[in-house]
């Protein structure tokens, strides 16, 4: 369809901006991007942004600290509930802040017309799941625990559920 090849053309960069003030306009806190520089001689973009106040939750958990691990379930149920699908999830790239949360790295995701439906989610949460340097954090905290907090914000069915968990186990990297 000539939306998805016009979009599938736009560079990193823009996808980048584009994500961010959608983000923004949703009320997901997102970098605002001052600035964006091009070039194609070298094959290099670059966009500035002002520094987002908070602490990413790797960092976060890996100081022990697992309150914002607590509420990051909610907070992800409230994405896939406005349609947002964060490919580039993992813990490095969600900040945890006094009044909310902020997303960055947001250059590779999508946004659904309505909330994602229970492949979409699983596969957000096996992605999730799948970066290697969170599987410690996670496991330490409870891979299950989070599954379930999810599912229990998201309002998802007993076999959705079910069918979430299943889909994480059968995806999981080894």
């Amino acid at each position: 369809d000539l939306q998805r090849k016009r979009i599938q053309r736009q560079t990193p960069s823009r996808r980048f901006i584009n994500n961010a003030r959608f983000l923004n306009q949703l009320g997901i806190q997102a970098p605002d991007v001052t600035e964006w520089y091009s070039c194609d001689e070298l094959a290099v973009q670059m966009v500035i942004y002002q520094r987002i106040p908070g602490r990413d939750l790797r960092d976060l958990t890996a100081s022990g600290d697992t309150t914002a691990l607590d509420l990051f379930p909610t907070f992800l149920a409230r994405l896939h509930d406005k349609g947002i699908y964060f490919r580039a999830i993992h813990l490095a790239n969600v900040l945890y802040q006094d009044n909310g949360w902020a997303l960055i790295d947001v250059a590779d995701m999508q946004f659904k017309s309505g909330p994602l439906g229970v492949f979409h989610r699983a596969r957000n949460l096996s992605h999730l799941f799948n970066v290697a340097e969170d599987q410690t954090a996670l496991a330490a905290f409870g891979e299950q625990q989070l599954v379930a907090a999810y599912c229990h914000s998201a309002n998802v069915s007993t076999w959705q559920y079910q069918l979430i968990r299943l889909w994480i186990r059968l995806h999981r990297r080894a």
